[in-house]
């Protein structure tokens, strides 16, 4: 029989192996996802995991657009080199695996783009949208509206038309550039 430590062990490494194989940090919510998808662990004891990994410094969490995020950090990579063998049965890996397969572009993309909206005394309601890659900022908008509606309706069409937004900005603001280019060598 599997003792309650065991359990947790097992599933504190499931964590590990899900961070370090997908590759990128992963926010609470697609790791809410993830434990609900799977059927691995509770909503409970994935928050009492994460906590407790963090604390002991295998997860490192920071705060992203009003979004918490978990990395592994390199103790969490050494612990799961020592007990991947005897804690990640097959099977846990295969579903990991699948679950990484069919969930990676959508978890990337959502943390390409963001839109998020904050209260500000100056101006009422800011709305931060922002497309990214890797490292880079492709484009950042904040615009200052005055209905904590329209902000949330800002926000959910960022996400829904980020691209064609990006290329229309894109667009509209080079659209001339080649031919100032070429008099300009002139």
């Amino acid at each position: 029989m599997i003792h309650k430590e065991e359990k947790q062990d097992v599933r504190k490494i499931c964590i590990l192996y899900l961070l370090y194989t997908i590759n990128m940090p992963m926010s609470n919510s697609q790791l809410i996802d993830f434990a609900a998808e799977t059927e691995m662990m509770d909503f409970f004891s994935l928050r009492d995991y994460l906590v407790d990994m963090r604390d002991t410094g295998l997860l490192e969490e920071f705060r992203s657009n009003n979004q918490t995020y978990y990395a592994i950090t390199e103790d969490g990579e050494a612990t799961l080199r020592l007990f991947k063998a005897s804690r990640l049965s097959e099977n846990n890996a295969n579903i990991i695996n699948y679950y990484i397969s069919s969930h990676k572009q959508k978890i990337k993309a959502e943390a390409e783009v963001t839109a998020n909206w904050f209260y500000d005394p100056d101006s009422s309601f800011l709305v931060k949208c922002g497309i990214y890659e890797g490292n880079a900022t492709l484009m950042e908008v904040n615009i200052s509206v005055s209905d904590r509606d329209l902000a949330e309706h800002i926000c959910r069409k960022w996400k829904a038309n980020s691209a064609e937004l990006y290329k229309m900005f894109f667009h509209e603001l080079s659209e001339d550039f080649s031919s100032l280019s070429i008099k300009k060598a002139e």
